[in-house]
């Protein structure tokens, strides 16, 4: 796998994204773009995990052990760059517009 991760391969992980998401295929007439759209935000999300966060989980581990409290604003920057505040945000008002039922699933 590229260090960036195909969508399929990473939809295809455990839990694979058929399975997070049968409650969608529940939904009549459920819009194609809505799918779509919710498969983009869960292999955005597993790659942010990849190439963000999974290479620093040991140390990140020692320090909430060390105090509960600990916020790595690292991270929380790399959220904001990566688009994460804005996903579900209208794109009338800056955001990227996607669907908000996406968001139960990232």
């Amino acid at each position: 796998m590229d260090s960036n991760g195909s969508t399929a391969t990473l939809l295809g992980r455990e839990p694979t994204f058929k399975d997070m998401a049968c409650s969608l295929a529940g939904v009549k007439r459920l819009p194609k773009a809505v799918l779509k759209e919710t498969k983009e935000v869960v292999a955005l999300c597993r790659r942010f995990n990849d190439q963000v966060v999974r290479p620093y989980a040991l140390e990140l581990d020692l320090k909430m052990q060390e105090d509960p409290d600990y916020l790595p604003w690292e991270f929380v920057k790399k959220a904001n760059e990566w688009g994460f505040y804005t996903m579900w945000m209208p794109k009338i008002f800056g955001g990227q517009g996607y669907n908000f039922p996406s968001i139960s699933y990232a």
